[in-house]
């Protein structure tokens, strides 16, 4: 075995490896896009719209408006 011969395999070898190592870069940054693709969907899905945060909170200050009126109205008379 001479030495191109050692080179050409030390080569093929070499190649070989790097090329294992990239594919598996690859797939596991492919990965990576596909869990951040759903969890931008779960977030979407998960936490409560500005709109619906705003009517609410417009619903529960009613509430509150209508329980201090009547608070107001039944308070003792001096």
């Amino acid at each position: 075995m001479g030495w191109q011969d050692a080179f050409n395999l030390l080569a093929g070898a070499s190649g070989f490896v790097l090329a294992w190592l990239l594919k598996t870069l690859w797939s596991a940054v492919d990965h990576l896009r596909r869990d951040i693709s759903n969890l931008e969907r779960q977030l979407a899905e998960t936490y409560v719209r500005r709109d619906d945060h705003n009517q609410t909170l417009e619903r529960i200050e009613r509430k509150l408006d209508r329980l201090f009126e009547k608070l107001d109205q039944k308070q003792d008379k001096a």
